[in-house]
């Protein structure tokens, strides 16, 4: 009880400079706490999408996979479903590349 009441006796010899320095820790709390639940949240939903999709990967079932990814709306899903679209791309169409970087290819010497 000595700890708050010492807290106390800080913030009253403060005076009036002590309010805005309150509030500003009581908005930059209140971030933290919406940062930790939006982001422990992100992270949930991120792992359930990644242990449907990495065994579809593992098999080599990209199609499968980017239906599995372009359905869901989380972040990983997201990210994979523009991967996948663009390796179907660089499969299926080796001589039109608009705008794209060259495609990755599987030979050590051929420089990307």
């Amino acid at each position: 009880m000595d700890f708050f009441y010492s807290i106390v006796a800080f913030f009253t010899t403060g005076g009036l400079f002590m309010y805005p320095i309150l509030v500003v820790f009581a908005f930059g709390v209140a971030i933290a706490v919406e940062r930790f639940i939006t982001l422990t949240l992100i992270t949930s939903k991120n792992q359930v999408v990644w242990t449907k999709v990495q065994p579809l990967l593992d098999n080599g079932e990209f199609t499968e996979a980017r239906e599995l990814t372009g359905t869901d709306g989380s972040t990983i899903a997201q990210v994979l479903n523009m991967g996948l679209s663009l390796q179907r791309w660089c499969r299926h169409s080796p001589t039109h590349r608009p705008s794209f970087p060259p495609c990755p290819t599987s030979d050590p010497t051929h420089g990307t």
